[in-house]
This record gives C-alpha cells, sequence and structure tokens, in this order.
C-alpha cells in the first residue's frame, strides 16, 4: 500500500486516509444502532472513495484497477440514499407519535408529512 500512495503521490496523506478509512468502517458498524453515524459514514467513505477514483483516472490506470473504487463508490452511495430515506422515515414516526398544538407547528408539521410521503 505505500508503494500505491507513492506512485500516486500522496505518501504524506496516506496514514490520513487510512485513518479514515478505518474511521468510516467503524461508523457504518456503529450506524446499524444509531442510523446517523451510517449516513455520515456511508457519505465520507463514497467521497473518499470518489477521490481515489479521480486519482486512477488522473494516472490513467486501467479499468479493471480502477473499478473496486468505483465499486466501493457506488455501494457507499447506496448505502447512503437508503440511510436517507430511513431517517425521513424515523422523522416521521415521531411527528406522529407526539402531535404539536399550536397552528404554526401543525402547518409545519403537516408540511413536512407530506414531504416526507411524496419522497
Amino acid at each position: 500500500m505505500k508503494n500505491e500512495f507513492k506512485r500516486f503521490g500522496l505518501e504524506k496523506i496516506g496514514l490520513t486516509i487510512v485513518l479514515l478509512e478505518i474511521t468510516g468502517a467503524l461508523g457504518l458498524l456503529v450506524g446499524l444502532k444509531f442510523y446517523f453515524f451510517i449516513m455520515i459514514s456511508s457519505l465520507g467513505l463514497a467521497l473518499l472513495m470518489l477521490a481515489g477514483l479521480i486519482v486512477r483516472v488522473k494516472l490513467k490506470d486501467s479499468i479493471w484497477i480502477s473499478l473496486p473504487a468505483f465499486f466501493l463508490m457506488m455501494l457507499n452511495t447506496h448505502i447512503f440514499w437508503l440511510s436517507m430515506n430511513l431517517i425521513k422515515k424515523k422523522i416521521a414516526e415521531i411527528l406522529i407519535l407526539y402531535p404539536v398544538e399550536n397552528s404554526l407547528n401543525q402547518q409545519l408539521y403537516c408540511f413536512i408529512l407530506i414531504k416526507i410521503q411524496s419522497n
């Protein structure tokens, strides 16, 4: 892996990248219990893989060598999209369980529910 970072010209930030990948993986595991973490971690990993893919394209690596970065980027983007929908559903459940009483909050409440359900 050190040789790859040297080839990319990123040997100074190689440790940072590895730590970000480990943090993202741990965030995905913690996110199984706390949904907010899976959203943040998957977005971070998707952006990290996008950066990796850009570096591979700039170095003119073959498609086969670039494919893992592309696959992981798409996978984490999909996880991010699913987690966004899951969080929207959780917000809708909370709004249904705790109704509001004044008219301004009721209008906002109805607007949020309509937006969540329309997506």
